[in-house]
């Protein structure tokens, strides 16, 4: 089956302050790495990173992103229009007829057993989210309908939440907490190395 994902990593990272994509996730991956090796594992059709001009060369040498034939880096010129921007930039690089993730920069916990069950229990007509314990996480899955529909609207005024409100969403329940994970604070990242 057709899959593609868009990892966001054009946000300015400013209550971090550094670069999440850049963050070292161990001693041989940086977070944008580890969440393309597990995308990779996954045998996405297209990994599309949507990011900022400023990080474009930095995450281009990355040897994970060198080695990954199937992953390119599209530009977000205008950052500041918001997250629905960056997804609808990585939606025109894609298939239309495939499921999509939308993959935030910011946990790099995802892993292949997640995507695997997403993919197999997804939502034809809607969207899929992992949950755990009643709590939603990341990452999503739209349909193709789902793609087909945001690109035709093309409104990047609303959140991705309130776009997707117009969508039947399946809860898929995962036993892995780490789909709740958001990594905005040097606090959240100390948490995630101890």
């Amino acid at each position: 089956m057709s899959s593609s994902v868009i990892i966001l990593a054009s946000g300015f990272s400013e209550r971090m302050g550094f670069d999440k994509p850049l963050l070292r996730f161990d001693n041989k991956k940086t977070f944008i790495e580890k969440i393309v090796s597990e995308y990779k594992k996954l045998k996405c059709n297209k990994i599309i990173i949507v990011t900022g001009k400023w990080l474009r060369d930095k995450i281009k040498k990355l040897p994970q992103i060198v080695s990954c034939k199937t992953a390119m880096i599209k530009i977000n010129p205008s950052p500041d229009k918001g997250r629905m921007y960056s997804v609808l930039l990585g939606l025109k690089q894609i298939e239309p007829t495939g499921y999509c993730f939308i993959q935030d920069c910011d946990n790099p916990l995802i892993s292949l057993k997640v995507l695997k069950q997403l993919l197999k229990e997804r939502c034809s007509s809607g969207f899929s989210v992992p949950v755990y314990k009643s709590k939603r996480g990341h990452p999503v899955l739209i349909s193709p309908y789902v793609s087909i529909n945001l690109m035709l609207k093309r409104n990047f005024k609303m959140t991705l939440k309130e776009q997707l409100s117009h969508f039947i969403r399946k809860k898929i329940t995962v036993n892995d907490k780490n789909v709740l994970v958001n990594i905005n604070t040097m606090n959240d990242y100390l948490e995630i190395c101890d």
